[in-house]
């Protein structure tokens, strides 16, 4: 099954911005490889926890223990559904608008691309401080999006680095931006080499 990719949809004046399932950015991206260090021989995945330096691995960029060590339960191994450019990976078997939690990640060919795609996060732009601490180009946090369902709601950090950007969502809760903050530092991390 393919999730939807999470965008921001256009508001006008100071309403809430929704975030709803758009198509995926067009064109394949290229398949870049990375370090031999970053994989074990034979195509194994790398240990959990480490870099990710091949694109076959890429549902293992974050780990069930990365979600505990931040406070988010309920996570399982990545499930990667690619489909182009676009990873969509979920790790609670249900997209984080059906109260799961998700990570779509977006390869391109160079960082114009990615950033043409990324767009502009408007007013759910982050501060200098937690763009640092994350390592990116950008960043937005959507707090409180509606989710499929009246009793489902997630929070989302969006992120630009590089020749990628990705959105990551997990159930909304009060510390929902410092964890989404330190997931998305691992994702950047260990994703440089792809990113």
């Amino acid at each position: 099954m393919l999730f939807s990719v999470l965008l921001v949809a256009a508001c006008s004046g100071g309403s809430t911005p929704t975030i709803g399932p758009v198509s995926t950015p067009a064109g394949p991206a290229s398949s870049p490889g990375g370090p031999a260090s970053a994989s074990t021989p034979g195509g194994a995945p790398p240990p959990a926890g480490s870099p990710i330096g091949d694109i076959a691995h890429i549902a293992n960029i974050l780990t069930p223990a990365d979600f505990g060590a931040v406070g988010v339960s309920g996570a399982n191994a990545g499930n990667d559904n690619a489909s182009g450019n676009g990873h969509y990976i979920v790790y609670a078997g249900k997209s984080a608008a059906d109260g799961g939690i998700e990570l779509d990640i977006f390869l391109f060919d160079t960082s114009a691309d990615a950033q043409t795609d990324f767009g502009d996060v408007g007013l759910y732009k982050v501060d200098p401080a937690m763009v640092a601490e994350i390592g990116a180009d950008q960043v937005g946090y959507y707090p409180d999006q509606p989710g499929n369902t009246a009793s489902t709601s997630y929070d989302e950090v969006r992120v630009l680095k590089g020749n990628a950007w990705f959105d990551l969502g997990i159930p909304s809760n009060a510390d929902s931006k410092a964890q989404l903050t330190a997931l998305a530092a691992l994702v950047v991390a260990r994703g440089a080499s792809i990113f």
